[in-house]
């Protein structure tokens, strides 16, 4: 822990001495909550997840009531836009507990990220990539240490919640929508009872 100069007392004594005493305060360093995983307002358009098995999502077409997203690997298929969402939301609005600044490549082993046991790499609209890697658990407690691109040099505290949301496999993304229904493209609905019918247009 460092410590800063902080105020200076001079005593009445001291002073005809010409001694001047610095009382130290501790350096907490900055606040864990000034840590983001991932940029404000992040677009995000593409998502990698490695937790034992590769998995590639990329965005379809943005709409207004939920995205369409793509499974592209370890299988190819349509995915939940629900769980995909869910995932990027936990991501952005995930805060640390605390931080740990000042922390090396090689410092970061002793953290349990050699190798990470789980990472995510996510694509921006805007060319940029964040990634994500979860490390070992926080001794006592039940959370996991993570590191992200914007922050190298820090280690975060997270709660083991966040990996268990974005720890997710082909199975979890699967599409389970029995119909996929494109609002924008429909023009009259036929709601038939028997011989009744009704017609929206």
């Amino acid at each position: 822990m460092g410590f800063r100069r902080g105020t200076i007392i001079v005593l009445s004594a001291a002073v005809a001495a010409g001694a001047v005493l610095c009382v130290l305060e501790p350096d907490d360093g900055p606040e864990p909550e000034t840590f983001r995983l991932l940029p404000e307002n992040a677009d995000v358009v593409g998502l990698e997840a490695d937790f034992g098995e590769l998995v590639r999502l990329r965005r379809q077409a943005k709409r207004t009531g939920g995205d369409d997203w793509r499974l592209l690997g370890p299988v190819e298929r349509p995915a939940d836009p629900g769980v995909v969402d869910a995932m990027i939301a936990a991501l952005d609005v995930a805060r640390p507990e605390r931080a740990v600044a000042g922390v090396s490549r090689e410092g970061a082993e002793r953290y349990g990220f050699s190798p990470a046991p789980g990472t995510v790499r996510v694509e921006l609209s805007d060319g940029g990539t964040v990634e994500l890697s979860f490390g070992g658990p926080a001794p006592g407690e039940r959370r996991v240490y993570a590191r992200t691109s914007l922050h190298p040099d820090v280690v975060l505290v997270v709660d083991t919640a966040l990996r268990a949301s974005v720890d997710r496999g082909p199975l979890d993304l699967r599409d389970r929508r029995l119909w996929r229904l494109d609002a924008e493209r429909i023009v009259s609905v036929e709601v038939a009872d028997g011989e009744n019918g009704v017609t929206v247009e």
